[in-house]
């Protein structure tokens, strides 16, 4: 997730990760929550439930399916 902040004072911007990055370029938290979901026998629309639930943003289909691609080929 990636938070902005805008400074009341100089009026610049600010981005702050609050999970790494991959190499592969996906966020870790989205790359643990898509190979948690696969490895439960669900899906997407279970991980979005979930999420929901939890009041946290979803992942789009074009990020869970890029996540679940790169996965097999480690």
């Amino acid at each position: 997730m990636i938070f902005l902040a805008k400074c009341l004072g100089c009026n610049q911007a600010f981005k702050f990760n609050t999970t790494p990055r991959l190499e592969c370029g996906n966020f870790d938290v989205n790359v643990r929550a898509v190979w948690g979901t696969l490895v439960t026998g669900n899906g997407l629309s279970q991980l979005n439930e979930l999420l929901a639930v939890l009041d946290s943003p979803g992942l789009s289909r074009r990020s869970f399916l890029d996540i679940e691609l790169k996965m097999n080929n480690w």
